[in-house]
C-alpha cells in the first residue's frame, strides 16, 4: 500500500429514493470501498467515528466537487450502520426527493406523518443538500428533523457540493444546524491516491505497469477515481498484444489526452445532470427511470464526440457497461437527434454549456 493511502471498507445496494433500508431486501450490488489518500484523512476518521458510535459531533457534513466521493461514502455507510445496527431504521433521501415529499405532504395534509416517519429514524441520511435551495419549505421540515435527531443522539449525516456556509440560498435556521456539527471536506483524489487508484485498476484489467509509468499516469492525470478507471481502460485497450504499460507508454497517452484538449467526463455527466436535474450519480447507476436513461444516452452520446475515450473507456465510466451498451446507447441518441426536436435541442444546450477548449462538431439536423 501507498504510504498514506487507505481504503475504508463499505457496503452498497440499489435503492429507490426516498430510501428506508430494510436488510437485504432488493438486489445487491457487491460490497466496495472509498480508497483516499492524505487529503481525506479526515473524512475516514470522521467515518470511522460515525460507525463506532464514538463521534463528538453531530450531524456530520461532507462535501466537495463532483466526483470526489462523497456521496459514494455516505450511502456506503448508510448501509455499514444498517447491518451492525439490525432492527433499527435508516432513511437516506436525497435533497430533491425530500423537497417534493414535502410539497406532496402540504398538498394532502400529510406533514404530520411525513414528520413522525422522519423523526423516528435512527439514522439519517441526506444526500445532495443543494438541491434544497430555495425550497424554504422543505428546508423548514429538514432543521426540525435535525433538531428531534441531534437531541435523541441518533446521527445524522449530509453531502453537499459545499459546506451549508456557503450555500447562499440555504435558509440561516438549518445552515445553523448543520454547522453546529462537523462539517468534513471531501477532495478529488491526490497524487498518491491517483497511483493506488489507477494500480489496481490495472491490476483487475490484468495491466503490468513499471513504477516509473505509474508515476508519470499519477502526476499527469488529476481526474476522479471514476475517470482514472476509465483511462486504465483506455491504457488496456492501447495495451492489449503486449499487457504492459511502460513509461514510454504513460508518456504518450498522457500527450495524446493533453492534444485532445477536450471535457473530462465528469465535466460532461455534470452538465448533463444538471440539464435534467438529477445528480452524476444517477447517470453511471442502474436506475432505468425514463429521465434517467434519457440524460445516461445523452452523456454517453457526447462523452463519445467530445473526447477520444474509446467505446470500453466510456463504459467503464458509466457504471461498468460494455462496449455494446455504450455502442447502443450512442446509435439510439443519434436516431433520437434526427427525430426528436426537443432532445435535439437539449444535446445543443448542453455543448454549448460545456466549457471546452476544443468541442467537437455535431451533426446537424433541419
Amino acid at each position: 500500500m501507498v504510504s498514506g493511502v487507505f481504503s475504508f471498507p463499505l457496503r452498497m445496494q440499489d435503492l429507490a429514493p426516498p430510501s428506508a433500508i430494510h436488510g437485504t431486501d432488493g438486489p445487491a450490488i457487491p460490497p466496495r470501498e472509498f480508497v483516499g489518500g492524505p487529503e481525506n484523512a479526515l473524512a475516514r476518521e470522521a467515518a470511522r467515528a460515525l460507525l463506532s458510535g464514538e463521534a463528538a459531533y453531530n450531524p456530520l457534513i461532507f462535501f466537495g466537487p463532483a466526483g470526489s466521493g462523497k456521496s459514494l461514502l455516505a450511502r456506503g455507510l448508510a448501509h455499514r450502520w444498517k447491518d451492525e445496527h439490525p432492527g433499527r431504521k435508516v432513511l437516506l433521501v436525497r435533497g430533491a426527493d425530500f423537497a417534493r415529499s414535502v410539497a406532496t405532504a402540504v398538498e394532502t395534509n400529510g406533514v404530520d406523518d411525513l414528520r413522525t416517519r422522519y423523526h423516528d429514524s435512527h439514522f439519517l441520511v441526506v444526500d445532495e443538500l443543494q438541491e434544497l435551495a430555495s425550497r424554504r419549505r422543505a428546508q423548514q421540515e429538514l432543521a426540525g428533523i435535525v433538531d428531534s435527531l441531534v437531541q435523541q443522539r441518533r446521527p445524522v449525516l449530509v453531502t453537499s457540493c459545499a459546506a451549508p456556509a456557503n450555500l447562499g440560498e440555504l435558509e440561516a435556521p438549518l445552515a445553523s444546524r448543520l454547522s453546529a456539527g462537523l462539517t468534513v471536506p471531501l477532495a478529488l483524489p491526490g497524487k498518491e491516491c491517483r497511483r493506488e487508484l489507477l494500480t489496481r485498476s490495472f491490476a483487475r484489467l490484468g495491466l503490468i505497469a513499471s513504477d516509473e509509468a505509474l508515476t508519470r499516469l499519477a502526476g499527469g492525470l488529476n481526474l476522479s477515481a471514476a475517470e482514472l478507471e476509465a483511462c486504465a481502460q483506455a491504457l488496456a485497450d492501447r495495451c492489449s498484444s503486449k499487457k504492459r504499460v511502460d513509461a514510454e507508454t504513460a508518456e504518450a497517452f498522457l500527450g495524446d489526452s493533453a492534444a485532445q484538449s477536450g471535457p473530462s467526463l465528469r465535466s460532461i455527466t455534470s452538465h448533463v445532470a444538471k440539464h435534467y436535474g438529477l445528480r452524476t450519480a444517477d447517470l453511471t447507476g442502474r436506475s432505468r427511470h425514463r429521465t434517467v436513461a434519457t440524460a445516461r444516452c445523452t452523456a454517453i452520446y457526447l462523452s463519445r464526440h467530445l473526447t477520444g475515450h474509446s467505446l470500453q473507456a466510456v463504459g467503464q465510466y458509466f457504471g461498468g457497461r460494455d462496449h455494446s451498451t455504450i455502442l447502443h446507447a450512442c446509435r439510439k441518441a443519434e436516431a433520437m437527434l434526427a427525430e426528436d426536436r426537443e432532445f435535439r435541442l437539449a444535446v445543443s444546450e448542453i455543448t454549448n454549456r460545456i466549457d471546452a477548449k476544443l468541442q467537437v462538431p455535431l451533426p446537424a439536423w433541419s
